[in-house]
């Protein structure tokens, strides 16, 4: 993970999900982990099924958009 928080593209936060932290296998759930893919910080990381990261991330905080971008702002 980087500085910058995407949908789509290079580098992008959904890819890192599936490929880092699940091993490119969308049924594999992680539980019990603290991680930087856990986007919900429920404790599990999940590509598919209900409060799954994916769509944490691009509903929540991306406001439903896959061209949206976010930034780290340091104060």
């Amino acid at each position: 993970m980087n500085a910058s928080v995407k949908y789509i593209g290079l580098q992008n936060d959904k890819d890192y999900i599936y490929i880092n932290s699940l091993s490119s296998n969308p049924a594999t759930v992680l539980t019990n982990v603290y991680s930087p893919a856990d986007l919900n910080l429920d404790g599990k990381i999940n590509y598919n099924g209900l409060g799954n990261d994916k769509d944490y991330l691009y509903n929540t905080i991306l406001g439903s958009s896959t061209v949206a971008q976010k930034n780290e702002s340091l104060p």
